[in-house]
């Protein structure tokens, strides 16, 4: 059982709003003395120089949550996340564009951020290129920004006056818009210098300016569609003239968002292997992992976590608002230096320094070794992790990281359900102390229940320190941008806060005193602790939140545009969820990969207590055996042919099995979808099939006008 299930928040964490020494009477971090309150008037910078100012430590804090650009990244990725949660025609537009513009294209000034985006991979990756290519790309970026300010203030007056003026304004605006993107961001890709070479590495600069104008597309092409049905279904064309070239939207979308996922995922993967393949002429020609990490931790926030949310614009998927989650894990890093590649390679690093595939974790406690001494400089020596999976109760110990003696000192941080540390300060004594790293002494962790700020501290030893120490502050930015906050700070606060802390590693240097390089992983904000069934929702809920797995299945790495890695499904899976607070009927759907063919067919049950057991037969959607780069196209979604009915409150425990024989069948299940059965979505599904229908008994005639069957049509074929 969980050790800290029922213990309370005050005794596990024994939680104080305490102060810092400084002036203004300013907290430890920006949550201002009322956890009800935000600092209004202060922004990151501001409160790193307030830190700097406190005596206990000292200055100099280091901040690993990064400046702007960083931000812009985890808002934007926030507000597209709100925005499919609308169920309103332009909900997603409206709220979404109110929020980017300001982001993408700040007031005063709105070139910076598109040059933030390209200057920030740049200096990871630290190869040369004209400094014409980057300028010419900024400016192609930042002629959209009147295209869509205008587009957006069309969207507003139509809100408030929906006559058919404005109608017309509206529909207008959105050709221009499309037609912008659809000559901006091709231009933007072949504005590259001519040798092959320096043109994948210019792409690779400006991939998260092109993932984020690829997501301004797809907005407005989503809004196309669902603008034009709208008009459709309220029969408001007859007051409208024609516009002078249709557009069937749809298929436009359905491309759109095919094409910008391949090449985000297929650019991002081409910047991975250029740092892997390249020599780091400061490593001796070794490989630098720190830097493969920063460039894998920084694009999935600016790119990859935006292609994940690429399918939820699919408005003949996604009809209603949808609840998604990002469950893949971001690590940030301490203690690295140059030294451990003389130690290990590159694979063993990364092996050490990161979670293999799991099942998604939850972090139930963190628990640390210190030295057993009792002079001043104290440090710790070693650590375990306990965590548990989503909605199960059996607490599990991590492997002891570090170099752990029977002497050292035991001191633990729990955590009670529901309570996530957000951000937390590490200082650790001055490496000239101890040969070539340095070790954690103290750790301040800044912990939220939703509500309120709650604090708590490890020390090693008594916590005296003599020598010089490092600082570093550990955390990933705001996740929404608050109209009224004025000029917010991008640290995140109790109630805004973008990830979460998952799991500590660390790795031992087999230098004098066994120090270590730490890894924080992170795990972002928007998944659900309790594996929610929405009723008004398409419900998104990732197989990796599963909380068992048979032993033939296993987690693997997904293919960068899932969100998260994917069950490599062989026989038995559990998943459970809690039903909303309303009696609800639901289709139930996965999204999933498969290589089977016509004659090794995988076949899946699922069984639900109170719910007649339900099977599919899974049609193939890729061949061949690897499924290590799967396309956007490799997946598919697949429906249980019978509804099912939840009650209100309802815990539901899904269990998927295989019941087929075919084992090399692979099949990888991404998501489970929970449809919600609303009137609309069941007149539409009718709909759908008549049109199948149709579709079926027209390839029986010659001539569908003339009534005229085709001459080698037989009694069986009209039967089928």
């Amino acid at each position: 059982m969980n050790p800290y299930q029922n213990k309370n928040e005050y005794e596990t964490l024994n939680a104080s709003q305490k102060k810092l020494n400084i002036s203004n009477n300013y907290t430890r971090y920006p949550i201002e003395n009322s956890p009800k309150q935000l600092l209004q008037s202060t922004n990151y910078k501001d409160w790193l120089n307030m830190c700097q100012q406190n005596q206990q430590y000292g200055g100099d804090f280091e901040t690993f949550i990064d400046s702007g650009e960083l931000s812009a990244y985890t808002i934007v990725v926030g507000t597209v996340l709100t925005g499919f949660g609308f169920t309103t025609p332009l909900g997603l537009a409206l709220i979404g564009f109110g929020t980017l513009i300001p982001v993408l294209f700040p007031a005063q000034d709105q070139s910076n951020t598109w040059s933030d985006f390209i200057t920030q991979t740049k200096n990871i990756i630290k190869k040369e290129i004209a400094s014409t290519y980057i300028s010419n790309a900024n400016k192609i970026l930042n002629r959209s920004f009147n295209v869509i300010s205008t587009y957006h203030n069309h969207l507003k007056t139509w809100e408030n006056n929906p006559n058919p003026q404005n109608t017309q304004d509206v529909r207008t605006q959105i050709q221009l818009v499309h037609y912008h993107f659809q000559n901006v961001i091709p231009e933007l890709v072949n504005s590259c210098p001519p040798n092959p070479s320096d043109c994948d590495y210019y792409n690779i600069l400006v991939l998260s300016s092109y993932a984020q104008a690829a997501n301004l597309h797809l907005t407005v092409l989503n809004q196309a569609v669902k603008f034009e049905a709208y008009l459709k279904n309220n029969r408001q064309f007859d007051y409208l003239e024609p516009l002078p070239t249709a557009i069937d939207y749809y298929p436009v979308l359905t491309k759109a968002i095919e094409d910008y996922t391949n090449y985000c995922v297929t650019t991002y993967k081409k910047g991975l292997n250029l740092i892997k393949t390249t020599p780091d002429s400061n490593l001796d020609g070794n490989i630098n992992w720190n830097t493969y990490n920063t460039y894998r931790t920084k694009m999935t926030t600016a790119v990859l976590d935006l292609v994940a949310l690429f399918p939820n614009y699919d408005v003949g998927k996604y009809p209603i608002g949808v609840q998604s989650e990002l469950t893949r894990e971001i690590y940030q890093v301490l203690n690295f230096e140059e030294s451990p590649y003389k130690y290990y390679d590159f694979q063993y690093q990364e092996d050490s320094l990161t979670r293999r595939p799991h099942l998604f974790t939850w972090l139930d406690s963190l628990n640390f070794y210190e030295k057993a001494q009792t002079t001043p400089n104290n440090f710790f020596t070693s650590h375990y992790n306990m965590f548990h999976y989503t909605l199960d109760n059996i607490s599990q110990k991590s492997s002891v990281f570090g170099n752990h003696n029977v002497t050292d000192k035991l001191k633990s941080l729990g955590l009670a359900t529901n309570i996530y540390i957000f951000l937390l300060n590490v200082i650790s004594l001055d490496n000239k102390y101890l040969n070539d790293y340095n070790n954690i002494s103290k750790m301040d962790f800044f912990i939220t229940n939703g509500t309120r700020l709650l604090e708590k501290e490890l020390t090693a030893g008594s916590g005296q320190i003599t020598y010089d120490v490092n600082k570093n502050i550990f955390g990933l930015p705001i996740l929404k941008r608050r109209e009224n906050q004025g000029n917010p700070t991008l640290f995140p606060t109790y109630d805004n806060y973008s990830h979460i802390l998952s799991f500590i590693k660390s790795l031992s240097i087999p230098a004098t005193y066994k120090t270590q390089v730490y890894t924080f992983a992170w795990t972002h904000s928007s998944v659900d602790p309790k594996n929610t069934i929405y009723t008004h929702l398409t419900t998104q809920i990732p197989a990796v939140k599963a909380n068992s797995l048979g032993t033939a299945s296993k987690v693997v790495q997904g293919p960068g545009h899932t969100g998260g890695d994917l069950i490599d499904f062989k026989d038995h899976f559990k998943i459970t969820c809690q039903h909303s607070n309303f009696q609800q009927s639901y289709f139930i759907r996965i999204r999933y990969a498969s290589n089977g063919s016509a004659n090794t067919r995988a076949v899946i049950n699922l069984s639900i207590p109170g719910v007649a057991e339900l099977g599919m037969a899974l049609n193939p959607t890729f061949s061949g055996t690897d499924y290590t780069n799967l396309k956007y196209k490799d997946f598919q979604y697949l429906e249980f042919s019978n509804e099912v009915k939840f009650a209100p409150n309802q815990n539901i425990s899904l269990v998927f099995n295989r019941s087929d024989v075919y084992t090399n069948t692979t099949v990888l299940i991404d998501k489970i979808e929970f449809l919600p059965i609303t009137r609309s979505i069941r007149e539409d599904r009718e709909k759908q099939k008549l049109e199948t229908v149709q579709q079926i008994i027209n390839t029986f005639y010659a001539n569908p006008i003339k009534n005229t069957l085709q001459s080698e049509l037989t009694d069986y074929d009209i039967d089928q």
